[in-house]
């Protein structure tokens, strides 16, 4: 693992992973994991080959009538662990025989140390590895490929490699997250939207944080034979600091989410 004594990795919540977890609860929080929950039993639903998830008692009675090998989730950049956490619970009323392994990445050893105490009150473990993203090789999951691989909130933080200052060169991230993929892998990642002027104002002034460039890891999408796009989707739009909106705001976010302009977040999915 490279070191990152001198790197910002999360703003000013380095080094502090109780109370950046307290932060991150809240409706923009619920939203982001109700949208991977929905997209994970999906994934699931065809790893076990059912069209579509129409009962998801189907889903229980599959995985545990058929042998399979495991559907594994990874998630670089996880944090404290609290969405594994809370999927992990989620998803074990449908899991009973542990079909589904469940792995983070996370390069503050703080936010490791924190989310390993988290494992001793959580039903199903979840493996934990100290790593940046840039560093990450098949030795450091222990051989293990993954179905889904999520990023929540880090592609932004991505330091420049080429030196021409037009962005990050995403080509190396790409190719470390593919020698990581079984066949047919889904890598979904989550980011602040830069065409929503709000968020691109915040982002570009505030301390640790920077903006998302789409255009940049389209390009590099598109010049590589990894990853294929499969869509963008734009989401979102009460922002995270309103913790409980009232119900009108809810109806105008169904109302208005996907809104290239209004809506907070950009989520980018690939095979």
């Amino acid at each position: 693992m490279k070191s990152n004594k001198n790197k910002i990795q999360n703003s000013i919540w380095d080094n502090r992973p109780a109370e950046y977890e307290s932060l991150r609860q809240g409706w923009l929080y619920n939203r982001r994991k109700k949208y991977i929950e929905k997209l994970l039993l999906q994934r699931l639903a065809e790893s076990q080959e059912l069209t579509e998830l129409t009962e998801l008692t189907e889903l229980t009675e599959s995985i545990e009538s058929k042998s399979k090998s495991d559907f594994a989730v990874l998630e670089i950049g996880c944090g404290t662990g609290m969405l594994l956490r809370d999927l992990s619970k989620k998803i074990s009323y449908y899991d009973h025989n542990n079909y589904i392994s469940w792995t983070g990445v996370e390069p503050q050893s703080s936010y490791v140390e924190y989310a390993l105490k988290q494992n001793n009150k959580n039903e199903h473990r979840i493996e934990y590895i100290c790593s940046d993203f840039e560093s990450l090789t098949l030795n450091s999951t222990k051989n293990q490929k993954f179905d889904l691989i999520l990023t929540n909130d880090v592609l932004h933080h991505l330091g420049t490699d080429t030196g021409t200052g037009t962005g990050i060169d995403f080509d190396h991230y790409l190719r470390v997250a593919s020698s990581l993929s079984k066949k047919g892998c889904m890598w979904v990642a989550i980011e602040p939207n830069p065409f929503n002027p709000y968020v691109f104002f915040k982002q570009a002034t505030t301390y640790g944080e920077k903006n998302f460039r789409v255009r940049n890891f389209l390009n590099c999408i598109r010049n590589q034979s990894d990853w294929k796009l499969n869509k963008i989707e734009f989401i979102f739009i009460v922002p995270p600091f309103i913790k409980n909106p009232h119900p009108l705001l809810i109806k105008m976010e169904n109302m208005l989410e996907g809104n290239r302009v209004l809506s907070g977040g950009i989520v980018v999915s690939l095979s």
